[in-house]
């Protein structure tokens, strides 16, 4: 590459912004990250790489987003905590931060880079993107190993596949070691959230003769064998002691298996790799026809109920536990309020780019306000400007971890305003007002009366509308009087219907739902939000409750000590192993 001037690296300056540039060829990936600063190019990290065979065949949006992917993960010491903004020649790929695209390995692309502040996608043509684009055509040593996911942020990328390789490396560690014992070979452990093959998962069938002497049943049954009680079913052959199985014609040895092995017998036929974790019915089609002890299968079922990575790793079918404890309706307006922001949106003009819409509980009246940022002091200042300077203090405020009427909300207002916003996007503040008024002024499904009603005591005056009809009262105070009897029955109304609903919803919701407590010192999974890969755990490590206010549950990680506040529907039960 010829240059008119010495290129070199520069350290990046934390005043002005970041911008990573990437492209993506047939074969190659690339990509820059460098700052404009007075107007000159500052030029921080240039990264390029060869892609595997198998990549080369992805379409040409999936290796751009691979393409973005890398170079991030590359240069992820300056991005991390930073805000930056993605340069692609690629359109397709401008919201794929935003919204999804159809397309499953973009999207999960997407949801690994969530962790990093990106501020903008930014499409430029490919005559503005040179760097990049040489980058990527640069000539490099085919590398066909696939680290598609980076370890410090995925910790489980293979499962099934790993458990075999793990096995083979650990002989081949062995056998290196016992050839060169001057050699010191540090091996890294296996993956606690792994399923993977221990030590001692084989079972030991020539240890059986000496475990069961010093079993009390073979005691009992080798005392009835010599005594030749008839009704023993039972035999001794070369002192292992058989259960007589009869069916039919058919007659079984199956060797009896005394308690001290059965831990050793169902880690070999669950856990180890030939067995892969199946489930209580195949374990014991295994073990039948060969093994026999008192209450087999329910020894089965409770060993497969506490192994901790079927646990951790298995999809649980039913619905989330717990039942619902809907909010009790208010007894009147500007009582209990909730409130919930919603954004990032395209920045307008004015520079607002989040919205804060504030819910009356009662009445269901809605306020939102665009802003430019969602601090805790803008929160404060525009909750003091905009309600309790027009309706007064309420007694309770809902933030984000109530119920989620705020969030139902905020997914109607952004319906609205992607249908009335022009094609820049950019002007949504301006029709905000005109959606809240059209939300208030409309039925609510729940109390049956519009918002508007119930706060003002009479219908809308609509723009299209002529002059409604209108009462005469002889004295002002009559007036007064027939607001406040059509304001106290609308409330009745509306309170009698929202608890008529709220009846209804929670008998859909707790149909086929377990109700379940829990007291502190027991141990708990939490389900995890994410799972960047299907093969990635679906529960945390076991925790423990250390409080508890139902449905809410204060846990602890034995680890590093944290506590998390959740709800009952996010935990599962820990089954700690028994001792069979």
């Amino acid at each position: 590459m010829i240059t008119s001037k010495p290129s070199f690296l520069t350290y990046p300056d934390p005043h002005a912004p970041l911008i990573l540039s990437t492209d993506a060829s047939d074969y190659c990936i690339g990509g820059v990250l460098y700052q404009e600063i007075n107007g000159e190019r500052k030029n921080i990290y240039f990264h390029s790489q060869m892609l595997p065979k198998l990549q080369r065949k992805w379409p040409t949006i999936e290796k751009e987003a691979l393409a973005i992917y890398y170079c991030v993960i590359r240069m992820k010491l300056y991005l991390l905590g930073r805000e930056f903004i993605i340069q692609t020649d690629h359109c397709p790929l401008r919201d794929m931060h935003q919204k999804p695209s159809n397309n499953r390995r973009v999207d999960r692309i997407s949801l690994i880079l969530q962790q990093y502040n990106i501020k903008e996608i930014r499409h430029v043509s490919g005559k503005c993107n040179c760097i990049a684009d040489y980058l990527s055509r640069y000539p490099r040593q085919v590398e066909d190993d696939d680290d598609f996911f980076d370890p410090d942020f995925v910790h489980s990328s293979s499962t099934i596949g790993a458990v075999i390789t793990r096995a083979q490396a650990k002989a081949k560690v062995l056998s290196t070691s016992s050839n060169h014992s001057n050699i010191t070979t540090n091996t890294a452990p296996l993956l606690d959230d792994q399923p993977h093959q221990e030590e001692g998962h084989e079972f030991d069938v020539l240890g059986i003769v000496a475990a069961q002497k010093q079993d009390k049943l073979y005691q009992e049954k080798t005392l009835e064998i010599k005594n030749n009680i008839t009704k023993c079913s039972y035999v001794l052959d070369n002192e292992i002691l058989y259960k007589v199985i009869k069916n039919g014609d058919i007659i079984k040895k199956l060797m009896y298996v005394p308690s001290s092995m059965l831990q050793q017998l169902l880690k070999a036929y669950h856990d180890s790799s030939w067995a892969a974790h199946f489930g209580c019915r195949r374990t014991y089609f295994k073990l039948k026809d060969k093994y026999w002890w008192p209450n087999m299968k329910i020894s089965i079922r409770n060993y497969i109920k506490s192994c901790m990575p079927c646990q951790k790793f298995n999809i649980d079918r039913r619905k989330p536990v717990g039942l619902l404890h809907p909010i009790e309706p208010p007894l009147g307006p500007f009582q209990l309020i909730g409130i919930d922001f919603s954004g990032p949106f395209p920045i307008t003009p004015q520079g607002n780019k989040y919205v804060l819409a504030i819910t009356d509980y009662f009445t269901k009246w809605a306020i939102a306000i665009p802003l430019v940022n969602q601090t805790a002091q803008t929160t404060a200042e525009i909750l003091y400007e905009y309600y309790i300077c027009n309706y007064g203090v309420p007694n309770t405020i809902l933030s984000d971890q109530g119920p989620h009427f705020n969030n139902q909300l905020i997914t109607a207002f952004t319906k609205i305003l992607a249908k009335l916003t022009d094609q820049c996007i950019n002007d949504w503040d301006i029709h905000l007002k005109s959606i809240v008024f059209a939300y208030n002024t409309g039925q609510h499904a729940t109390t049956k009366f519009s918002p508007y009603e119930l706060q003002f005591g009479r219908k809308p005056k609509l723009p299209p509308e002529k002059t409604p009809s209108y009462y005469e009262f002889s004295k002002p105070n009559y007036y007064f009087k027939f607001l406040q009897q059509t304001i106290q029955r609308y409330h009745n109304q509306a309170r009698n219907n929202m608890k008529i609903n709220q009846s209804n919803y929670k008998q859909t919701y707790d149909k086929n739902r377990l109700d379940i407590h829990y007291n502190p010192g027991d141990f708990v999974l939490k389900r995890l939000s994410t799972y960047p890969t299907k093969l990635s755990v679906r529960y945390s490590n076991p925790m423990i409750v250390i409080k508890q206010q139902y449905p809410t549950y204060w846990i602890q990680d034995n680890d590093d000590k944290k506590i998390f506040q959740v709800h009952v529907s996010q935990l599962h039960t820990c089954n700690i192993s028994p001792s069979i």
